[in-house]
């Protein structure tokens, strides 16, 4: 009888395994994962490993301490994880039994840890890591149902990781693939050269936030800017190279970016950014009642507009468009909102109050990751939460989709940082988009060796 509740349970914790890798959020998966450590509690303790349960209970606990923190957006302090550690090698030299205790142990010290960890593939190589040692360790307990669960647990965790292998947080790739994803939103166009991509979109934006070519090889800079100033001068817009780094490695790269900066002026200093693995927005309770979120389709474009031209330009009125923002206008009339058009799809989310478009958010993806673009709110409905709340509304329905990677782009050090920041946003990566016109001071530096 002992022998089938065992495995009765153990099917039990296959389905809430299951139900733990189709979670977006990591609180959400962190509660699966505590009623699974219910479950094998009792598994153990029946299966005649009192050692286990006791070890497996600390699991739970820690579960539901890890739980409420990531529910609050909150990482646990270290020595929250050091204590979990510090009570399994306790319980395990009171309760120590045999040779085969070693697979629970060194399996809940590394999962405490890499649980704890923000990256979600850091936590996925943990579990990987942790069905291999559990599949071995319920076998021999005759716990064969449990054991299946970490056989389901081992694959799943696999697929996950060839899944989204392709998604990088390289800052020097990003740029590339955000302004891929623009193609049929933006109108970007992105050519590759030896030393540099080139970024096009001047049948719908001419400005240089679109407009300008990407270094991606340090070697000759002098020639590669030469280069780029050719293809913008072809273009007929503003001669921009766009240099990303990253601050947190200093290296060459961020040596030649702030050595450029010294003889080019910065036309803008972009700060690329990503929602933490598994979190939420801080401020997603709208500070106004009667809010309504919608997706909308190509019956919604001159709502968009609309909310694009108040919230993002200023204008309410046509008539006082620029060429440049009469550019943008013709081309959102042409926005197709239903299909996938080379990989990503054009998703547009409004926020309504009392029926009237308030704020809109764009967001370009595929099955993987999202770019978050033109989120706008008119003036008088600003600082009232209205914009994180949508945000979340169309984050939670892209990870619906199986979107892991939440990434934008915005001005460094500007109000925008601050709030995605809040936001649990963090910073992956800079660029410095420099104005080329004139590169006589920077050639006479490289000839002479001297600063004018």
């Amino acid at each position: 009888m002992i022998f089938w509740i065992v495995q009765g349970l153990g099917g039990l914790i296959v389905i809430l395994t299951l139900l733990s890798f189709i979670q977006k959020e990591k609180w959400k998966m962190m509660l699966c994962l505590a009623a699974t450590n219910a479950c094998m509690i009792a598994v153990y303790i029946l299966s005649g490993s009192l050692l286990g349960g006791l070890l497996v209970a600390g699991a739970l606990v820690r579960t539901v301490v890890y739980f409420f923190y990531n529910k609050a957006n909150m990482r646990p302090e270290p020595i929250i994880m050091i204590l979990f550690e510090i009570y399994y090698v306790v319980i395990s030299i009171i309760f120590w039994n045999n040779l085969i205790d070693l697979f629970m142990i060194i399996n809940l010290a590394l999962v405490t840890y890499t649980s704890w960890q923000k990256d979600v593939r850091v936590l996925r190589f943990g579990y990987i890591a942790s069905s291999l040692l559990l599949i071995p360790y319920d076998i021999l307990l005759g716990a064969y149902t449990t054991a299946a669960s970490e056989v389901i647990m081992l694959v799943s965790v696999i697929y996950a990781l060839i899944k989204y292998a392709k998604v990088t947080k390289n800052f020097e790739k990003v740029a590339q693939r955000y302004f891929t994803a623009n193609k049929h939103f933006w109108g970007s166009e992105v050519t590759e050269y030896k030393d540099y991509d080139m970024v096009l979109s001047n049948t719908v934006d001419r400005s240089p936030f679109y407009n300008f070519g990407i270094i991606k090889n340090n070697q000759n800079i002098y020639d590669t800017l030469v280069e780029i100033k050719e293809k913008c001068q072809e273009n007929k817009v503003k001669e921009i190279a766009y240099i990303p780094f990253n601050m947190k490695d200093y290296n060459q790269r961020v040596s030649d970016a702030y050595t450029l900066q010294m003889f080019f002026p910065v036309e803008f200093n972009d700060v690329w950014m990503k929602l933490i693995d598994g979190f939420n927005l801080n401020n997603t309770k709208c500070k106004i009642k009667g809010i309504e979120y919608k997706q909308v389709d190509e019956s919604c474009i001159d709502q968009i507009i609309d909310v694009y031209l108040r919230g993002y330009h200023g204008k309410t009125d046509t008539s006082d468009l620029n060429e440049n923002e009469k550019l943008q206008v013709e081309n959102l009339k042409k926005l197709n909102l239903t299909d996938v058009q080379d990989g990503y799809k054009v998703s547009a989310y409004i926020a309504y109050y009392n029926k009237n478009p308030v704020s809109l958010v764009v967001m370009l993806s595929n099955n993987v990751e999202a770019f978050v673009t033109k989120v706008s709110t008119i003036p008088i409905f600003r600082r009232k939460h209205i914009a994180s709340s949508l945000m979340q509304y169309g984050i939670n329905l892209q990870r619906q989709k199986g979107v892991q990677e939440i990434i934008l782009v915005t001005d460094k050090y500007s109000s925008n940082e601050k709030f995605y920041s809040f936001n649990s946003f963090v910073e992956f990566g800079q660029a410095f988009a420099l104005d080329v016109t004139d590169v006589k001071k920077y050639k006479s530096f490289l000839d002479t060796n001297h600063l004018q």
